[in-house]
């Protein structure tokens, strides 16, 4: 899989700069190239997915604290409910930057 990366960039890299008489680079700083992108690079389709899932998670546990009647497991459930609020409060703001 790493090698099929290292194909892309080069293949992309040498497709935009066809104007340049020569382009060279090692293993190694394609290898540091694909690193940086991997830790840089968070799929919006992703972080969007992840909300939804907070979503429901929030929805969820809201319902059981209203059905409940137990006071310790109403405590829980509210917990659980502003958890996942806050949780997906981060990830909506990330997809804003």
């Amino acid at each position: 899989m790493e090698e099929k990366y290292i194909t892309k960039l080069l293949n992309f890299s040498s497709d935009i700069m066809c104007n340049a008489k020569e382009l060279i680079i090692t293993k190694e700083q394609a290898k540091g190239i694909i690193k940086e992108l991997e830790q840089d690079y968070v799929p919006k389709a992703i972080i969007k997915l992840e909300i939804k899932k907070l979503e429901n998670k929030q929805e969820e546990m809201t319902r059981k604290k209203h059905n409940t009647d137990n006071i310790n497991d109403c405590y829980l459930y509210g917990d659980e409910a502003q958890k996942a609020m806050y949780q997906k409060e981060v990830l909506e703001e990330l997809l804003g930057r």
